[in-house]
């Protein structure tokens, strides 16, 4: 919807503080990022694409230990309501840990 904004956002007429921020940042820093030289792009591809699957899954799985601790507190708290929303993230990034499980493995078969 526009014109409404949420959190820094509100009453910025949706626009918010954030892009104001930046720039405000870059003119702060004396345009430090544009002085500084370009460094090529991290390649992946250097990595075998098997390797590059754990560690995605490996992520994964960290984010799930920290979503639980999350929710750990919320219950402590009495937050049904966020504890609620991590539940539905604890699945969505349990189905991707599963995902890049079964990957790894049959990409494994395919070398």
């Amino acid at each position: 919807m526009a014109g409404r904004g949420s959190g820094a956002e509100a009453g910025t007429g949706g626009t918010g503080h954030r892009r104001e921020d930046a720039r405000t940042l870059s003119r702060d820093r004396g345009g430090e990022e544009d002085r500084q030289e370009a460094r090529p792009p991290a390649r992946p591809a250097d990595r075998p694409r098997r390797r590059r699957i754990a560690g995605l899954r490996d992520d994964n799985r960290d984010m799930v230990a920290r979503l639980r601790q999350a929710h750990d507190v919320c219950d402590e708290h009495g937050d049904v309501a966020t504890a609620s929303l991590l539940e539905t993230c604890i699945d969505e990034t349990e189905r991707r840990v599963w995902f890049l499980f079964e990957t790894e493995r049959r990409s494994g078969k395919e070398t």
